[in-house]
């Protein structure tokens, strides 16, 4: 079971599906940009509103009504990275206890600014299959996030699967060994692993 994050030139929103892509026809495997398995990586939720999700027409499931839609958040590229910025201190306050994630989050943005897509979109039915989740549930999380309102830090951290516990290490200590299992976990689960646009901590 895996998340996308996947980008695009269009306003709707794409989706992809285990290993390989949707039935959709707008789907190009190309904008298959980041994947986590069984986990949607903190740095991704802080991307969006909840003004962000609009409806997905596409059927992914083929045992439902062909006319079924579900909610995936789509937003500018531009948008999202500015988005990501401005929650820097957000971020800090409820994940930088052993350290600030400035440098994460400024490394995360030049990789997003680079992308050659107008828009990002996140793919998370898979995971919200397989953890009995609802549209409802992510609505709440990310309006949470646009308030501000820490109650939500342990959704985050279940959804990411980070451990608050560890440090969150650099890019040249992930490229030179140095680190603990568990930091390298935290690395990964952070901002998501690299598919067909390789980003520099890939």
């Amino acid at each position: 079971m895996s998340v996308h994050l996947l980008g695009s030139n269009h306003v709707r929103p794409q989706a992809a599906v285990g290993d390989g892509p949707s039935e959709s026809e707008e789907f190009d495997f190309e904008n298959w940009l980041l994947a986590a398995g069984h986990a949607i990586p903190l740095m991704w939720l802080f991307l969006y509103s909840k003004e962000d999700l609009v409806e997905h027409p596409v059927n992914l499931d083929q045992d439902q009504p062909p006319d079924e839609k579900v909610l995936i958040p789509c937003t500018g590229i531009s948008n999202a990275a500015s988005r990501l910025a401005n929650r820097t201190s957000l971020i800090n306050e409820w994940f930088g206890a052993n350290g600030s994630l400035q440098y994460h989050v400024d490394l995360f943005c030049k990789w997003l600014n680079g992308l050659p897509y107008q828009y990002l979109s996140l793919d998370w039915l898979e995971l919200m299959e397989e953890e009995g989740l609802s549209m409802a549930d992510f609505e709440e999380l990310l309006a949470a996030i646009d308030a501000g309102d820490s109650r939500v830090v342990a959704k985050l951290v279940e959804l990411s699967t980070i451990h608050p516990e560890t440090r969150f290490i650099t890019l040249a200590e992930a490229q030179e060994g140095n680190y603990t299992k568990d930091e390298m976990h935290n690395f990964f689960y952070l901002m998501g692993d690299g598919d067909h646009h390789r980003p520099p901590w890939s």
